[in-house]
């Protein structure tokens, strides 16, 4: 019955999941001769054509032939299987597999192709063991118990702490995300192939390994035991162990808390000091769940990335380190400044090389963003929520490309997204949930938006980074992007000088950016240009009110933009001193002279 209960056990198993890591390290006990005889004596009667390399019959459950790499893969899993059936404790299964194996054809060089990389290659042995063997990865763990802990109890609250016991600080459930979290070694990042699951395995696997060495001593004791374990071999309480596990201590953060240190940034190889430039120790309670793609090498230079910067600001050194003071500052989760970068230039002046880069760096750290968050459209409420804005919490770059002829900055949306306020958002078909932004906004754009307002609040967030060269010809280097991802490293450490710039001494004023807002802002002012050009100051006249909002209509309509509605023309105008007046049921605005039609002598006081 005991072998029985053991084969039911085996096939649930199944082969794995190659994405949980196993320790062989920690798991490279010598596997006994006599457990390794007795296992390869089982896998030749189990599988004889894959034991002696024969791919052209040997094939899986549905009948598909495999592979070199995927027959080795699944020898292994036959391999581990039977391990466990004659006995093998788990930390003997990984040299028992490499042991067998090494007596098959197919290691032997069997293959189709007549390789022979497991012999030769002790990287691919490494890598497809630990594949085999991943529902183990926290079988040790799990033999480690807490004080309290029964370890002879298989119900749902005892799984669940011998669970968070072994799991705590390895995997973390977020609720706001419905979502369990796996620590990589320098990251947390989502379970995505079921590593949760696996884990619940391994308290299983434990189980069953208790079961079996109590039955060497006290055969009656060791089957109940077994029975009990067997019990807990069902869904349902595997589903219940996860659940329960969600409210041990230390197993559950809000999402809130991920990424909070705005001075921290996740790297490839640890974690930056922004403040200082310092790299640390990932470790699991920094609750960093992103990542550059990027290492950081403090001494990296980066030549290629320096000379495409000042060709593309012609030689503007202070423009030049004013980006990287920006690009610093949009590395951390910090928006002091509350501003909108708008990258503005006709194309092929490296602008979205520019973006591209720098977001592909970035990477978990950059969004992306279609000009609907930004711009008015019609029938839509100045302002109003977008299902975009739901992505973007927790990112620190924000890329929003292309605005276009004539679309309108949507004013309280610049504010949003350029501020410090809480945002609340929707997805789609999701609920309403509130975040506090941590990313800088990034416009590149060939056409720059229309601005109608004068407000102080909106033009003291814009920052124009002007892309004025034009690259064609021989100039022009197809190859450029490639060239300077393969410097990342060195930009990385680019940028990160930059953060720490920014953390001295702020991002610091400069020349060229003050004149393009300037200009920007006088640009802008299209009421103030349409009465340039198509009215006059004359006190002793006044013009009818819906002549005047015509003529701006149709002036709009000419320099192909959308006009703003009469109550926003008249406001704006009150603004600027001319107020309106009634007379014999019409309204009209005294001391403005347009063409002869309309025009009303301005009566005598």
């Amino acid at each position: 019955m005991d072998q029985e209960v053991i084969g039911e056990f085996l096939a649930m198993i199944g082969d794995g999941d190659p994405a949980e890591r196993f320790d062989l390290a920690a798991n490279d006990t010598p596997a006994d001769a006599e457990l390794i005889a007795q296992c390869a004596e089982r896998v030749k009667q189990r599988d004889p054509f894959l034991w002696a390399g024969n791919l052209e019959v040997a094939c899986d459950a549905n009948g598909v032939k495999y592979g070199p790499s995927e027959a080795d893969m699944a020898l292994c899993a036959v391999i581990r299987n039977a391990g466990i059936e004659v006995g093998a404790p788990i930390a003997q299964i990984p040299s028992l597999i490499e042991a067998v194996m090494a007596q098959t054809g197919l290691a032997q060089g069997a293959h189709g192709d007549g390789s022979r990389k497991w012999i030769e290659r002790a990287d691919y042995r490494e890598r497809t063991i630990s594949a085999v063997c991943a529902g183990l990865a926290a079988a040790p763990a799990v033999l480690k118990r807490e004080a309290g802990v029964n370890p002879n109890a298989a119900g749902d609250i005892a799984l669940a702490e011998r669970f968070a016991q072994a799991q705590r600080g390895r995997l973390l459930w977020i609720p706001e995300m419905s979502a369990w979290l796996a620590w990589s070694g320098t990251c947390w990042g989502a379970c995505s192939c079921g590593e949760e699951v696996q884990a619940a395995k391994s308290v299983l696997f434990a189980l069953v390994d208790e079961a079996r060495q109590v039955m060497a001593t006290d055969q009656e004791r060791g089957a109940t035991m077994m029975r009990s374990a067997m019990a807990a071999q069902k869904d349902a309480r595997i589903k219940a162990m996860l659940n329960l596990a969600k409210a041990e201590p230390g197993m559950s953060r809000s999402v809130v808390e991920l990424n909070a240190d705005a001075h921290l940034l996740g790297v490839q190889n640890g974690v930056v000091y922004l403040k200082t430039g310092e790299l640390l120790e990932a470790k699991p309670e920094q609750l960093i769940s992103r990542q550059c793609a990027a290492s950081y090498n403090s001494n990296a230079v980066c030549p290629a990335w320096l000379g495409f910067l000042h060709g593309v600001f012609d030689g503007d050194d202070e423009l030049v380190a004013y980006v990287q003071r920006a690009i610093g500052y949009t590395l951390t989760g910090s928006n002091t400044e509350e501003l909108l970068f708008v990258c503005h230039g006709h194309g092929s002046n490296g602008k979205s090389l520019f973006h591209n880069v720098i977001s592909r760096i970035m990477a978990d750290y950059a969004k992306g963003a279609p000009a609907d968050v930004l711009v008015q459209k019609p029938g839509m409420n100045p302002g109003a929520a977008s299902p975009a804005l739901a992505m973007l919490a927790g990112c620190r770059m924000l890329g929003i490309n292309e605005t276009g002829t004539g679309d309108r900055l949507d004013e309280q949306a610049l504010k949003t997204l350029a501020g410090r306020e809480a945002i609340t958002a929707r997805p789609l078909y999701g609920s309403y949930f509130t975040f506090s932004p941590a990313f800088t906004p990034w416009l590149r754009t060939n056409h720059k938006p229309v601005i109608t307002g004068t407000d102080h609040a909106v033009w003291r967030r814009l920052a124009l980074i002007p892309f004025k060269r034009q690259f064609s010809g021989a100039e022009r280097d197809n190859g450029l992007e490639l060239k300077l991802w393969a410097e990342r490293d060195a930009i990385l450490t680019w940028a990160v000088a930059g953060a720490v710039e920014w953390s001295r001494n702020g991002l610091q004023a400069c020349t060229t950016i003050t004149q393009e807002v300037q200009a920007y802002r006088r640009e802008s002012d299209l009421l103030g240009q349409y009465l340039d050009e198509a009215t006059c100051a004359d006190p002793a006249v006044r013009v009818e009110q819906k002549l005047l909002y015509a003529g701006w209509a149709a002036w709009c309509a000419e320099n192909g933009v959308r006009p703003t509605s009469k109550a926003s023309f008249t406001r704006r105008l009150a603004e600027l001193g001319h107020s309106t007046l009634r007379s014999h049921g019409h309204s009209y605005y005294a001391g403005l002279a347009m063409d002869t039609t309309g025009l009303i002598p301005a009566p005598l006081a």
